[in-house]
């Protein structure tokens, strides 16, 4: 039988998820989240933590969302939140340069959501030096 290799998960960090979407949704902020009632949602699939803690969430507020689309792809979902459609649940760095021109806004972050990432490697420590430099600078927020 073939021994597999002991493997390690190293935490980079957390990044924030928020809901995203043109401008014009700017003016559901005063009612949030009650006002999430009336907005088309693009959210991700079941499969990561952060939409398990937005579903969490939802139902805390008992709030009824419209859930327009579940979708995989967090390209897809930028794409989404891009046709002004609907808001969309994406972690901020799949829209930062959306963000940074005004294309997209943060409607809302709900409390606490974020999406955590990990580098996983058969060693404690990363043999490469450029690996170790680019985990370490995404770690403190720079990647």
């Amino acid at each position: 039988t073939e021994t597999l290799p002991e493997v390690f998960n190293h935490r980079l960090g957390e990044i924030k998820v928020s809901l995203v979407g043109k401008p014009a949704f700017k003016k559901i902020e005063k009612a949030f989240p009650r006002s999430l009632e009336s907005v088309p949602l693009f959210l991700p699939t079941r499969t990561g933590r952060f939409r398990d803690d937005f579903d969490a969430w939802i139902e805390r507020e008992r709030v009824s969302v419209s859930v327009k689309a579940e979708i995989e792809d967090m390209a897809l979902l930028r794409l989404f939140a891009i046709s002004g459609e609907g808001l969309a649940l994406v972690p901020e760095i799949v829209v930062q340069r959306e963000l940074a021109s005004g294309e997209l806004i943060v409607v809302k972050s709900p409390q606490d959501l974020a999406e955590t990432f990990f580098a996983v490697t058969t060693s404690r420590k990363f043999r490469n030096a450029r690996i170790e430099k680019l985990v370490r600078a995404f770690a403190r927020g720079q990647g």
